[in-house]
């Protein structure tokens, strides 16, 4: 596995090969935002993948984006939360091919507000791995959406609440 060679934690793997297998269905692309990036995993692993992709990254933690940036050796993780994507001036109506996440949107305590603002950037479509809430799914029932269970990570908590939810326009 790539990533392992990277530094990234063991444990996420499975995560991240579940969501790099969907974001394949999305080819070509050329842009792709990452929200609740972390350090940047998977905009690494996206560039790899594809060198000639722009990807952005938004992440809370200064910590985190300072050391992703650090890592990535540019400076395209934004440290901001995730609402700055409200912000029409700076993400514009279908600016990124692509929006993602990998287990952030789980932590957000209004993914309705954050989930159409993805929606509004995503030229393409959605792709997140994440747990279940009730905020979540009331958030997504507003959009025709595939889910896929995440059942076969043996962490528990993947386990029994981990889906992959892929949104196309």
């Amino acid at each position: 596995h790539e990533w392992l060679k990277l530094g990234y934690d063991e444990e996420s793997i499975p995560r991240r090969e579940f969501l790099f297998k969907y974001i394949k269905e999305f080819e070509p692309f050329d842009s792709v935002l990452d929200i609740g990036c972390g350090d940047g995993p998977d905009m690494k692993l996206l560039k790899l993948a594809y060198p000639h992709l722009l990807t952005v990254g938004i992440e809370e933690n200064g910590n985190k984006a300072e050391d992703g940036n650090r890592k990535l050796g540019d400076k395209y993780i934004l440290n901001f939360g995730a609402e700055i994507i409200q912000n029409e001036t700076i993400f514009k109506d279908n600016s990124y091919d692509l929006v993602i996440s990998n287990a952030a949107i789980m932590y957000v305590p209004w993914p309705t507000a954050i989930l159409r603002e993805m929606y509004r950037i995503a030229r393409k479509g959605i792709v997140m791995v994440e747990q279940e809430s009730d905020y979540l799914g009331r958030a997504l029932k507003d959009y025709k959406h595939e889910k896929f269970p995440t059942d076969f990570i043996e962490n528990h908590d993947w386990k029994t609440k981990g889906y992959l939810i892929k949104i196309k326009k």
